[in-house]
């Protein structure tokens, strides 16, 4: 990256005083976010790039475009593609009616029709379809330069041939005597004349006429770029020529601003900042008022050919370029500070401030590194120490500047580096080197414990109490206390007396990072792989990825004086509120949530370093610093740019059966289709990895679904029905669309499915039932006159006939179901399904006059399932059925006049919940049945109805026919309230087709 001073004259200077006074006004529009930081270097914006290996359908970017909907559509070589901020939505002529994969400009107008210029004519696209034009349409020439519609909203076509504009739906050609045909580039002034640029100088359409533009700069040369100041004055970029200012008034003296802009290529823009922008055939150019700042491919920009730069609704500087692919320049968070070229120079490990508020830092390449003047630089005297890796710097105003090393401690006085033999001739590695606050000099080394005291070293080890020599870390608490963290474990010294810190093996790993105490005295300790301990009245407490910790190594702790405690790791920087990590850790369960910083928010590698001390600092200024692989990341917490835009929330596709359809309200989904996926997108750029997604299906879904950061929603086994699919989300810093998008949608019904069906059904039925009513009625009067005449056999199997299907409970049950349909058909959905499968038992089955027990009770459990849709809640049936006895042969619809007699004394004459039990167990060759209840008991009219009743009387005639003597059935009042009726019969036991005894 190359920076240049503007060298001006008097003559420049009025014209640079418009440039400033630009600088210090951004629109109105961008007030509620910032864009570029126009003090650090390029080279320090978050930095990020898209080729085609990233899906970028050619890397030859040359327009980039917002849309009012918030995508962001580029013009290539090989068609128009639309980016959502993970991916390219590819159109060309493969896919759709575009006229020409090669897209050279694009330009949305108020209707949000976007244009199209290509070299093969000019193209509109609105709601999927393409249109295009050609000079068959009325074109001067197909092949489309510029596009630009102005405050009248005509759309300007500036071709090869040629200028026109669009009006009312007409093509308007724009006759003129050019001088050469071939215009480049347009521009609308204040005045609402239009600046036209051509290969052989500068035009301008007012009133219906054209005219070459009187300034001298303009009249030969390329005009490739034209930009219209706040002020009315105007740029006007001329290929190796530089930039010309001018106003809108002849009489005002142009400037030509020189040096890196002198090969301007097709884009001038001055961003929300005040910052001018220029695309050069030799990098980005960048001026900050007499600061002019180049940024090419050898500071990692894809490509020198700068063909479109765009600036987006968040702020972030879009750069295109010819053969490169596109760039994306936003303001992070973080600022990098690279440490030098190599990547041994910019693997950083320590940085720490000195009591002058200088800054140092150590690398991989053995360089002992100073801030000055915003960067850090080497210093001279250490090149002994070249290709060791600095672990720790120290400095010290009365002993010197201390420095570890992989092999050896260093120390730098009066210009002469020292080295310092801590136990013989043998050279550890030092990882921290830490100042008490009596002024000793603690060095943490792999061999020991060393103390510098009164010019001299005391060394401490196993023979003084401690139980390893491996150490990493140092912290002195406000007590005095010295915590000591090793390779093995976490101990103290206090009053001279080395302590192991002794807790269960869970709370406290062996492998520790940094100590840090915060304002209440509580201790946090780190480590690497094992997440974070509190320290607090001798309890330890253990934080980690499964209570939300972003990461379970950390490399340091650092308090941002603000209530939060920013960590380093391998995966990036995080932040996390003291009073969470309280809140968590005192309960003990819970779980909080971190801030992640990464690439996106500007460091240029997240991938920290630690396992020295100390791995970051914070200096007197309130600024974090941190140790990376690709440099020093600093950030200030209490000026943290945020994202205020609130981002724009699309339902991108509709899946049904993995089939896509067209995703518009009220669409109508075929029956049977009822598998359906939903995937949207959240049009944020500046960190489309960190935005996060709500979403519900209404009429499915009784509240909110958290997807993070997933972009779709599946949805199996739908029912028919009306739903309404919602999402929203937030930006990287947590900004909601609460509005979001919505999508109505039906899933149709199978005819059977649907209320009229089940009303016609329920009608059938009811139809159905009065029919076999009356059919009953009829046949058993048929009947009950055939038993008069023939046995008492003949009688009892038409008692038992009638006690199949009692009328009275066929007009309940329709009566019920009619009720239903209306009110609620599901109910009686499930009621017409319950009578059904009765109805199938009853009717169908060809059962005699015995049947297994188990076979009983399932036409019971038939029966009892619609007696409960009608009663609900108040039916309370419970099965006590002996294991062995669902074998058994009992008389065929035995317990259905029990139970509904149960039922009549339970429900009819009892408030509250009635209880029906239904018990069988063998006893010495019986089987004994009961049916019990919990009514009101027998009352004298009861005693008669139970006497003379059709149901008890059929079946104690069936039972006397069947049995004889060897049966016994008997009723009786229970003490508690009830009844209990129960049968004593011959046990048999059908096995196959044979029934033994």
């Amino acid at each position: 990256m190359k920076t240049f001073k503007l060298d001006v004259t008097r003559k420049h200077f009025i014209a640079l005083i418009g440039l400033c006074t630009v600088l210090l006004h951004a629109p109105p529009l961008w007030a509620q976010n910032t864009g570029l930081d126009p003090l650090p270097d390029i080279s320090q914006y978050s930095h990020r790039v898209w080729k085609k290996k990233n899906g970028l359908p050619q890397n030859s970017v040359h327009a980039v475009i917002q849309t009012q909907d918030k995508y962001l559509w580029l013009g290539t070589e090989e068609g128009l593609a639309r980016f959502n901020g993970f991916e390219f939505t590819v159109f060309n002529k493969d896919n759709s009616a575009i006229s020409n994969n090669i897209v050279w400009k694009l330009c949305e107008s108020k209707d949000s029709t976007l244009w199209l210029a290509t070299p093969a004519g000019l193209s509109s696209f609105k709601n999927g379809t393409f249109v295009n034009y050609t000079t068959e349409n009325g074109l001067p020439g197909n092949s489309i330069q510029y596009l630009m519609e102005d405050s009248k909203l005509r759309l300007w076509i500036a071709t090869d041939w040629g200028l026109c504009f669009f009006e009312n739906g007409v093509i308007v050609k724009v006759t003129a005597e050019w001088q050469d045909s071939f215009i480049i580039t347009l521009a609308e002034m204040k005045n609402g004349a239009i600046l036209i640029g051509t290969r052989n100088g500068l035009y301008i359409y007012r009133d219906g006429t054209v005219q070459l533009y009187p300034a001298r700069e303009t009249k030969t040369g390329i005009i490739r770029a034209l930009w219209v100041e706040q002020d009315g004055s105007f740029l006007a970029g001329l290929a190796r020529q530089g930039i010309i200012h001018l106003g809108d008034s002849t009489k005002m003296k142009p400037s030509l601003l020189q040096g890196p802009f002198s090969d301007v290529n097709w884009r001038i823009l001055r961003d929300r900042e005040g910052t001018l922008w220029v695309a050069t055939m030799n990098g980005l150019v960048r001026m900050v008022e007499k600061t002019i700042t180049q940024f090419t491919s050898a500071d990692g920009l894809l490509g020198d050919d700068i063909r479109s730069i765009y600036e987006d609704s968040e702020g972030t500087l879009w750069v295109g370029t010819f053969g490169g692919g596109l760039n994306a320049l936003s303001r992070g968070k973080f600022i990098t500070y690279l440490t030098g070229k190599t990547p041994n120079e910019n693997l950083v490990y320590t940085v720490s401030e000195d009591e002058r508020n200088s800054l140092w830092a150590g690398n991989a390449a053995g360089q002992v590194l100073k801030f000055e003047k915003g960067r850090f630089v080497a210093q001279r005297g250490f090149e002994r120490i070249a290709n060791l890796p600095v672990h720790t710097i120290l400095h010290d105003p009365a002993t010197g500047l201390w420095v570890g090393t992989l092999k050896g401690l260093y120390r730098f006085r009066n210009g002469i580096l020292q080295t310092i033999s801590l136990r013989g001739d043998t050279a550890e590695s030092v990882r921290a080197i830490y100042k008490a606050g009596n002024g000793n000099i603690w060095i943490a080394a792999r061999n020991g414990l060393y103390r510098f005291a009164n010019n001299s070293f005391e060394v401490f080890g196993k023979k003084d109490g401690m139980f390893t020599e491996n150490i990493k870390t140092l912290k002195e608490d406000r007590n005095g206390t010295l915590w000591i963290g090793t390779h093995d474990g976490l101990m103290k010294l206090s009053g001279g007396v080395f302590t192991a810190v002794i807790v269960s093996q869970d709370s406290l790993p062996k492998r520790l990072g940094p100590v840090y105490e915060d304002a209440e005295g509580v201790l946090w300790v780190a480590s690497i792989g094992e997440g974070l301990r509190r320290i607090q009245d001798g309890k330890i407490v253990t934080l980690t990825k499964a209570h939300g910790l972003f990461d379970n190594t950390v490399y340091e702790i650092l308090d941002d004086g603000l209530g939060n405690l920013w960590m380093s790791s391998n995966n990036g920087v995080f932040s996390i509120s003291l009073s969470e990590l309280n809140r968590v850790a005192d309960a003990g369960a819970g779980s909080f949530v971190c801030k992640p910083y990464n690439e996106a928010d500007g460091m240029k590698d997240s991938e920290c370093n630690g396992g020295v001390q100390p791995a970051g600092w914070k200096t007197q200024d309130g600024k974090l610093w941190f140790p990376t692989i690709m440099g020093i990341v600093m950030v200030d917490p209490r000026s943290l740019p945020m994202n205020t835009t609130i981002p724009n929330v699309i339902i991108e596709n509709v899946l049904v059966e993995r089939e896509p359809i067209l995703a518009v309200n009220g669409v109508r989904i075929p029956p049977g289709k009822n598998d359906i996926e939903f995937q949207f997108a959240c049009l944020s750029f500046k960190s489309p990895d960190k935005v996060r997604y709500k979403y519900q299906l209404r009429g499915y879904d009784n509240q909110w679904i958290e997807a993070g950061t997933r972009r779709f929603a599946l949805y199996n086994n739908l029912s028919p029905g009306e739903y309404s699919f919602r999402v929203i989300a937030s930006n990287d810093d947590g900004v909601w669309n609460e509005t979001g998008a919505n999508l109505l949608l039906m899933i149709e019904p199978f005819f059977y499915q649907t209320t009229v069906f089940y009303a016609l059904c329920g009608i059938v039925l009811f139809l159905m039932g009065i029919t076999g009513v009356l059919w009953y009625d009829k046949e058993h009067e048929r009947k009950l006159t055939t038993a008069r005449l023939h046995s008492q056999v003949a009688e009892a199997n038409l008692h038992a006939l009638r006690m199949q299907l009692q009328p009275h409970f066929m007009f309940n049950t329709l009566n019920g179901i009619t009720a239903l349909i209306s009110k609620n058909p599901k109910a009686a959905r499930e009621m017409i399904a319950r009578l059904a499968g009765l109805l199938r038992l009853t009717l169908e089955n060809d059962m005699g006059q015995e049947v297994n027990l188990g076979k009983e009770l399932q036409i019971l459990r038939r029966y009892l399932e619609i007696e409960q849709t009608r009663f609900g809640d108040r039916l309370v049936v419970t099965y006590n059925i002996q294991r062995d006895t669902d074998d058994a042969l009992v008389p065929a619809f035995i317990f259905q006049p029990l139970v509904e007699n149960s039922i009549r004394h339970g429900l009819g004459k009892k408030r509250g919940q009635a209880l029906i039990e239904i018990r069988s167990e063998k006893e010495n060759g019986l089987l004994k049945l009961s049916v019990r209840d919990n009514g009101t008991g027998f009352e004298a009219h009861d005693e008669r109805e139970a006497a003379q009743g059709i149901g008890l009387t059929n079946t104690r005639a069936r039972l006397n026919l069947l049995y004889g003597g060897e049966h016994t059935f008997e009723i009786s009042e229970i003490d508690a309230g009830g009844v209990e009726v129960r049968i004593s019969i011959p046990l048999k036991i059908q096995r196959g087709n044979s029934a033994d005894e």
